[in-house]
């Protein structure tokens, strides 16, 4: 008996079930709009999802326009800095007292030449003759070919007073006159060859340019008519012909005077 009342109880607790189940769909079919309110709901909630999609995507496209741009503006930056760095570097160098400028005097240590260990100032010695100045920094490529020329040309002109000199500036008295020595005796060169402390660059001074490895003045009479300088690389066999036509300008000037 008792399994008879509960066998029933769970078959109209089975009926009931199937009836509310049957009554919600029976709503649904009845009753559209509760589908198109789900449908509109599932719509805003995709277009809500869509429209973050789309600001985090334009947040990130936004930001890696900005890294772009800030890239590109430090490449510009960057070159303008190299392209004015070069111009800069490529510019003439202008070393030495400048035409028409007293030449000051100043002493020196003769290394090779008739006065070799003694203090001599050229300057004075050479008076008012038309004089071949040459002040090193170092023996850079292109240096010997550039006294060699200077030296020969001085010889064959010495009858009309042409005189020349070289000086190398340097603290270090033996390796300065170590160099000397061998790029006189490799070259055979009768130039003499002296060396000076670099405070002679000075703008009180011979006035050279920190840049320039070797300069070349050229003055008579105390008087510069005109200079040449170059940076390391720069003695090429052009330019050492250019300043081969300035001393026959000084040596055509002297004459002419």
């Amino acid at each position: 008996m008792r399994f008879r009342h509960r066998f029933l109880g769970q078959i109209s607790m089975s009926l009931d079930s199937h009836r509310q189940q049957a009554a919600r769909n029976q709503m649904f079919r009845t009753n559209p709009l509760s589908n198109e309110s789900l449908v509109e709901k599932h719509g805003e909630r995709q277009g809500r999802v869509q429209q973050s999609s789309v600001r985090l995507s334009s947040a990130r496209l936004s930001w890696g326009t900005v890294r772009l741009w800030r890239a590109c503006l430090v490449v510009v930056c960057f070159s303008v800095l190299i392209a004015n760095g070069f111009a800069n570097e490529m510019q003439a160098l202008i070393s030495g007292r400048s035409v028409g400028e007293h030449v000051p005097q100043f002493y020196v240590r003769a290394v090779t030449g008739p006065l070799m260990n003694k203090s001599v100032c050229y300057v004075c010695r050479n008076g008012d003759r038309p004089v071949a100045m040459i002040f090193l920094r170092d023996v850079v490529p292109g240096t010997a070919d550039l006294l060699k020329q200077l030296d020969q040309f001085v010889d064959q002109n010495r009858a009309v007073g042409l005189r020349g000199f070289g000086v190398l500036l340097s603290e270090n008295q033996r390796v300065a006159t170590s160099k000397l020595q061998t790029l006189a005796f490799d070259n055979q060169l009768s130039l003499p060859l002296t060396m000076a402390h670099p405070q002679v660059e000075s703008a009180e001074n011979q006035n050279l340019h920190p840049h320039a490895a070797v300069t070349v003045v050229l003055y008579h009479d105390h008087t510069v008519t005109a200079s040449y300088a170059f940076r390391e690389t720069e003695i090429t066999r052009e330019r050492i012909a250019q300043v081969m036509t300035g001393v026959r300008d000084l040596i055509a000037k002297a004459r002419a005077e």
